[in-house]
C-alpha cells in the first residue's frame, strides 16, 4: 500500500523518549504549545516527504532503520558503544550520517542556499528588477532528496571521529526534530565562514540516543577524554553538560522538542528562554566578491552560521597543543584529509590563481 507519512525523524528513534507506550510529550519552541502524551506516530513526518511518485526512498530508509535500532537497543540495555570498527559501529555511524541529512530544516535550508545564491548571481541583471526576483523562490520540489545524495560523503569524513556516550544517572536529555546537532567548539569564536562542515578540524556530533544516554562524536586531534573515560569510552555528565546538551536540541530544533518526564516541562522552558538567542530562523549566508581585475567574474562564498554557545563540557576538553594555536592560523588550516571526489578543472581562461577581494553584495 502507498505510504504518504514519510517520516523525517525515525519512530522507533523517538519511541526511546516516549512518555507511555506510543505517546511522547511535546514542546513547541517557537509557541507555547505543550502536549501530555501526543501520538508518537504523528511527530516528524511530512506527506509525500521523499517525493511524490514512489516509496523507494522511505522503503530504503526503513532497512537501514532496523539495522539501527538493533545496534540503538543494544547500547540503550548497556550502556556502551559498539567497538570501533565493527560492523555496528558503522551502522551507527550510517544511522547518524542518514539523520544528519533527512530532517525538514535540512530541506528548507537546501532550497534556502539554491534561492539565496540564483539571486545574488543575478542581482545586477538588468533584465530582472530586484522586486521581480524578490517575489519568486527557487529551489528543488523535493530538496530533501538532494541532501540525501551527500550521504556517502558525510559518512565518509565523520568515519573518523572519536565516539564517546554520556550515561546520565537520570532522564535528564531530550530530543527534537532535528536531533543530530553539528558544532565546533575549537572554532566557535569564528562568524565569517561555516565552521561545521564535517571535514573541519574540531568537527562535533552531539546526538540524544535515549532520556539517559549521548552519542558525542569528535575530532580526536582537536579534543581529548580523561584516560579512563577515554578507555571506556563513556563518562557521567554533569548538571551544567546536560543544560548544555539540552540547548543543543532547543537552539537547533525545527518546531518541537520531545522528552520523556512531563514534570520537567518547566525546566525545560527555563532553559529555552536562556538559549533563544541562540535560535536563527535563517543561518544560510551567500556572499559575492568580485573578481580583482575583471568584471564580469564573481565568487559566491555560501556558508551557515553557527550559535556560539560557549560550550564546557567536564568530559571533553580541547587539547592543549590544539589549544595553543591561535585562532588565525586555525582557519588556515581548519580542513582535515579525507579521500573525496577528485575536483572538476576549470575551463582554461579561468585557471591559474585569481584574487576575488571587491564586496559586491549579501544575502
Amino acid at each position: 500500500m502507498p505510504k504518504s507519512k514519510h517520516h523525517f525523524v525515525p519512530r522507533f528513534y523517538l519511541s526511546a523518549f516516549q512518555s507511555a507506550p506510543r505517546r511522547i510529550n511535546v514542546l513547541g519552541v517557537d509557541t507555547s504549545l505543550e502536549i501530555h502524551d501526543a501520538s508518537l506516530r504523528d511527530q516528524c513526518y511530512q506527506h509525500k516527504f521523499y517525493g511524490r511518485d514512489d516509496n523507494r526512498i522511505e522503503d530504503a530508509l526503513a532497512v537501514m532503520e532496523g539495522h539501527a535500532a538493533r545496534v540503538l537497543n543494544s547500547i540503550q540495555s548497556t550502556e556502551m558503544l559498539p567497538a570501533e570498527g565493527s560492523e555496528e559501529h558503522g551502522t551507527l555511524l550510517a544511522f547518524v550520517a542518514f539523520q544528519l541529512l533527512r530532517t525538514k530544516i535540512v530541506a528548507q535550508r537546501v532550497n534556502t542556499v539554491i534561492d539565496k545564491t540564483t539571486k545574488q548571481a543575478h542581482s545586477r541583471d538588468q533584465r530582472f528588477t530586484s522586486e521581480e526576483l524578490d517575489a519568486v523562490q527557487f529551489g528543488f520540489d523535493d530538496p530533501v532528496i538532494f541532501a540525501l545524495g551527500n550521504v556517502p560523503h558525510m559518512l565518509m569524513a565523520i568515519t573518523d571521529l572519536g565516539s564517546h556516550l554520556a550515561v546520565s544517572s537520570e532522564a535528564a536529555f531530550i530530543t527534537s526534530d532535528n536531533p543530530a546537532f553539528k558544532y565546533n567548539q575549537y572554532y566557535e569564536d569564528i562568524d565569517y565562514q561555516g565552521i561545521t562542515g564535517a571535514l573541519c578540524r574540531g568537527f562535533q556530533i552531539f546526538f540524544p540516543l535515549t532520556p539517559k544516554l549521548c552519542l558525542v562524536l569528535y575530532d580526536r586531534d582537536v579534543y581529548s577524554v580523561p584516560r579512563p573515560e577515554r578507555r571506556a569510552r563513556r563518562s557521567a555528565p554533569s548538571a551544567s553538560d546536560v543544560d548544555f546538551m539540552n540547548g543543543m536540541q532547543l537552539a537547533s530544533a525545527d518546531r518541537n522538542v520531545y522528552f520523556s518526564e512531563w514534570q520537567r516541562r518547566q525546566d525545560i522552558r527555563e532553559l529555552l528562554s536562556r538559549v533563544r538567542q541562540h535560535r536563527d530562523p535563517d543561518p544560510t549566508v551567500v556572499q559575492e566578491y568580485g573578481h580583482d581585475t575583471d568584471p564580469n567574474r564573481s565568487l559566491l562564498h555560501t556558508f551557515e552560521r553557527t550559535p556560539c554557545l560557549k560550550l564546557r563540557l567536564s568530559f571533553l576538553k580541547v587539547r592543549w597543543r590544539a589549544r595553543s594555536v591561535s585562532l588565525s592560523a586555525r582557519v588556515r588550516g581548519y580542513q582535515k584529509e579525507s579521500p573525496m571526489p577528485p575536483i572538476p578543472e576549470p575551463p582554461e581562461p579561468y585557471r591559474g590563481p585569481a584574487t576575488f577581494s571587491r564586496f559586491i553584495g549579501k544575502r
